[in-house]
């Protein structure tokens, strides 16, 4: 059960940075503009996560494992036809498709491990989850970059498909639906508002590159902005908010997030310049570009370990386990 889960959840990391690293070959055989490329690379991640609110406020009444299973057998199919692009713009839209399946398969394997394990076991059960991530994040861009170089760069849009059903029949098998609970209302506006600070961010940091002083750098980051004051504003209003504030006055919760955020920022910038560098300036080829990406994986996976350690030895228990 918790291989399915963890699989599913490695399909969101997998997917986005086997294109980040074999994207220089899938740019010129598709002829992309150099404009358009940084938003290839992040579209289905952007997605993702101007989607992730909404999709996961249908977790209680639509079902979390048949929501996760949705989205595994959608990853799979868009990423088949994302293999056949004709042009770069049939691609770009499989991939805006892509990140609405990845969606799906970012916070429902947690939850249904949470559910789904009882919580003397769950610690062992996470670190598995994780282990499992770790280790197939650092192997398969190498895969990628093999396949890349050995077949074309069509076939690694079956990475990502040969993952997702292996976890579609792993949690099919051994995942239980939980109890459905009360079906809660979706903030549309707010979820629409998360989108547009997104999007207008990534488009206007696109932009910078050519200059701070166009309309076209600094008028998106603007209107980002200004949403996203309109979504802290509508949130802390409304009755049914797609995102509780109130979880940021918790330290520690603020903390993770904004850990979160720049281990994935850097991850995907990192993914992206590597790719781009070790094709264009250092013209290496696919496989070789994959094998660089591993170093820095097991490193992350060591500090994960390191840490795990370090604070079951250190942080104080519970005053019953103390007693």
């Amino acid at each position: 059960m918790v291989l399915g889960l963890s699989l599913a959840f490695t399909v969101t990391v997998v997917d986005p940075l086997v294109l980040s690293l074999n994207l220089p070959q899938i740019s010129r055989a598709l002829q992309v503009p150099p404009q358009v490329l940084g938003f290839l690379g992040g579209a289905a991640t952007l997605v993702m996560a101007a989607t992730l609110l909404a999709v996961g406020s249908l977790g209680d009444p639509f079902g979390l494992k048949r929501l996760l299973m949705l989205g595994l057998v959608g990853d799979a199919a868009v990423n088949l036809l994302a293999a056949l692009s004709p042009n770069y713009g049939f691609l770009l839209g499989m991939r805006l498709l892509t990140g609405l399946m990845l969606a799906a398969l970012v916070g429902v394997p947690l939850a249904l491990l949470k559910v789904s394990v009882p919580a003397e076991r769950r610690p062992h059960a996470i670190g598995i989850f994780m282990a499992v991530e770790m280790l197939l994040s650092g192997v398969m861009p190498a895969v990628g970059g093999w396949v890349a170089e050995a077949v074309g760069w069509r076939w690694l849009f079956l990475v990502a498909p040969l993952m997702s059903l292996g976890a579609l029949g792993l949690t099919a098998r051994y995942v239980r639906e939980p109890d459905a609970e009360q079906r809660r209302t979706l903030d549309l506006v707010g979820v629409c508002l998360v989108g547009f600070v997104l999007l207008t961010l990534v488009h206007g940091m696109a932009e910078v590159q050519n200059g701070i002083s166009r309309p076209q750098a600094w008028l998106p980051l603007v209107l980002s902005a200004a949403a996203l004051v309109l979504f802290v504003l509508h949130e802390r209003r409304t009755t049914h908010p797609a995102l509780n504030l109130t979880l940021f006055r918790s330290a520690p919760f603020t903390v993770a997030v904004l850990a979160n955020l720049t281990m994935n920022f850097l991850i995907a910038g990192f993914s992206f310049s590597l790719g781009q560098f070790g094709s264009v300036i250092l013209a290496l080829p696919p496989r070789t570009i994959g094998l660089l990406y591993l170093p820095g994986t097991l490193a992350i996976t060591g500090a994960v370990i390191l840490t795990g350690n370090l604070v079951g030895k250190y942080t104080p228990g519970p005053p019953s386990s103390l007693a």
